[in-house]
């Protein structure tokens, strides 16, 4: 059983990149309507980027380790919000899509520790 805090950040922007490119490529596989594949393939751009920062905590290219995890708050709570919107707009299975990805996205939040890795 994994208990809060066990993964670590690299593992977490590897994790988050595999959401990422999901979100940019499944609504096209899936065949969604194009607003809702616009959207995916922003946002999966979004959280690729956000994965990247990740890799090296306090280096150049990243962030501060507690704004990733405020933006991987917010984009789970946005993924949740807009698969209930795409769920009124388009049906169930972009509804479902977008669900699964904001819940991937705050279990990771919930299971990642957000400290830079130890020497």
């Amino acid at each position: 059983m994994v208990r809060r805090g066990q993964i670590s950040i690299h593992m977490h922007g590897a994790i988050e990149l595999l959401v990422g490119a999901a979100l940019a490529v499944l609504p096209f596989v899936l065949g969604f309507e194009p607003a809702a594949i616009a959207f995916s393939a922003a946002l999966g751009a979004l959280v690729i980027g956000l994965a990247l920062t990740a890799s090296e905590p306090g280096g150049p290219a990243s962030i501060p380790l507690s704004a990733h995890a405020a933006y991987d708050w917010g984009l789970g709570v946005g993924l949740i919000g807009a698969g209930f919107t795409f769920g009124l707009l388009e049906g169930s299975g972009p509804m479902l899509f977008f669900l699964a990805a904001g819940a991937a996205e705050l279990l990771l939040l919930a299971r990642t520790r957000y400290a830079p890795m130890r020497a």
